[in-house]
């Protein structure tokens, strides 16, 4: 069901990403999304959904590309200055640079980024 106070479109259910290596791609490169340690993190940190965006999600997606993750906390989650943190730990989790966002993006990009972020973990 949809998470009160989460982005605007429904959400149907959970789809789990499986990252797979692609041509040139580290040969581990399946293994840097631990889905575990990724719901571990997101219940500490209070994020209600987690989500993939942007090159990791394409055929284009090289050996130093970066992480682009879409994340919304739950409701009254005090975060400020600690999103830093989070980009460092999943950094450090990953194995890969993460850029972290809560998707505020100005339109036209904001629609385009939740029309095609791949959602990996959410609340039930």
């Amino acid at each position: 069901g949809t998470v009160e106070g989460c982005w605007p479109r429904p959400y149907p259910g959970c789809k789990m990403i499986a990252l797979i290596p692609r041509e040139g791609d580290d040969e581990t490169a399946r293994h840097h999304f631990p889905p575990d340690q990724i719901a571990d993190f997101c219940r500490y940190h209070r994020i209600c959904r987690l989500a993939l965006f942007g090159s990791i999600l394409r055929e284009d997606f090289g050996p130093d590309g970066d992480i682009d993750v879409l994340v919304e906390f739950e409701p009254g989650a005090r975060v400020g200055l600690f999103v830093c943190g989070l980009e460092q730990e999943l950094t450090a989790m990953l194995g890969r640079r993460v850029d972290l966002n809560r998707g505020f993006f100005s339109e036209p990009l904001r629609t385009q980024v939740l029309n095609q972020a791949e959602v990996y973990y959410v609340t039930a």
